[in-house]
């Protein structure tokens, strides 16, 4: 393509009849595509890279045996030629030490290599970067958890704990870290295979050994029951009934309190009517609900986790005052040794609290 460029460009300009500019663009030509063919010529080769670790004192070629350290060593860049790591194909920044990474001059160390991984690794040298070149750490056998870090259901006392399948492997063994049979807190044997149930809130490890012996260890913490306990402290059944019911007098402002679930966070719902849960809506939030006035049925909803439960529904009742009167057989002045009747007037209620001085006497 490029010797077909110049044809053409020289082919043009050697129509022209002043030769001697033509000759003038000859040169500035080929001083042109000569500083072109010199800017490609300085891009670096991409490096060539080695996997190792260390079994004792000892340097053996990955993939290694269970998971743990791995190095991987560059080479090829020209003097004065820097090696960057990266952790993407193209594009980011290159890598720096941190937790768990080392990056030196030209090797990358990574400390616990538990899934195979690939990184990248260019050479930087006369202002320009080769090709990026892939470096891949990996182990025999994996132990991956398809389940995730953490796990758990809402409401569920069990839980399934699932292990990815490799070929290598030969056994896949659970446990989990309790009290065993001595008192001791130990590794306990929880079964077999990819995929166990647990049932005990714990951290569960999975060992995967493969053909050769070679062992590989992953961890997930699972919460078998996440629900919280939702309860409305407020109200009591009355008579023979099963509703709970909170009543107030009219004119006071009624407050609805919910039981202290530690790590939780509290809606409170309503409805007039005690009908499916879909009828109720937002009310408020937090422990409280104040004021809860509005007569009919009220629910909190308990949220923690991710998981929430609602509570039994307490049915707000508003009380009128009632009246309050007394009526006398007679003269409220009378002479010692006679009696008088009083008589309570009242237009509701059915208890009743006499009180003389600071003195109550029966109904």
């Amino acid at each position: 393509m490029l010797h077909k460029t110049m044809k053409n460009y020289f082919t043009k300009k050697m129509q022209r009849k002043n030769r001697f500019i033509d000759y003038k663009y000859l040169l500035i030509g080929l001083l042109f595509f000569a500083g072109q063919a010199s800017l490609f010529a300085q891009i670096p080769t991409a490096p060539t890279v080695t996997v190792r670790w260390n079994d004792g004192a000892t340097p053996k070629p990955a993939p290694r045996c269970g998971n743990g350290q791995l190095i991987a060593t560059a080479s090829g860049a020209p003097v004065g030629g820097v090696y960057r790591w990266y952790s993407t194909a193209d594009g980011g920044n290159p890598l720096v030490t941190t937790t768990g990474i080392t990056v030196a001059a030209n090797t990358l160390t990574i400390n616990q290599v538990r899934f195979n991984i690939t990184y990248y690794v260019s050479v930087f040298a006369n202002n320009a970067e080769s090709p990026r070149t892939p470096v891949n750490f990996t182990i025999s056998p994996q132990a991956r958890i398809l389940s995730g870090s953490r796990t758990g259901f809402c409401g569920n006392p069990t839980v399934p704990l699932v292990a990815e399948s490799d070929p290598t492997a030969v056994s896949y063994q659970w446990q989990y870290f309790g009290v065993n049979a001595d008192g001791d807190a130990d590794w306990i044997n929880a079964g077999v295979g990819t995929t166990i149930t647990a049932s005990t809130t714990a951290t569960y490890r999975l060992i995967v050994t493969d053909g050769s012996g070679c062992q590989s260890l992953n961890n997930v913490e699972v919460a078998t029951n996440y629900t919280p306990n939702a309860f409305i402290l407020d109200g009591a059944t009355e008579g023979a009934g099963t509703q709970r019911i909170d009543r107030y007098c009219a004119g006071s402002t009624n407050t609805l309190n919910a039981q202290v679930d530690q790590g939780s966070t509290y809606t409170w719902i309503y409805s007039a009517t005690n009908g499916s849960i879909v009828s109720f809506t937002t009310v408020g939030s937090g422990l409280s609900l104040s004021p809860a006035n509005t007569e009919g049925f009220y629910r909190v909803r308990v949220n923690k986790n991710g998981c929430f439960q609602d509570s039994e529904p307490v049915q707000v009742i508003k009380s009128d005052i009632p009246t309050a009167s007394i009526t006398i057989n007679g003269t409220a002045a009378f002479c010692q040794g006679e009696n008088r009747t009083l008589t309570a007037v009242t237009d509701l209620g059915d208890t009743y609290i006499w009180e003389y001085a600071a003195f109550a006497t029966g109904t």
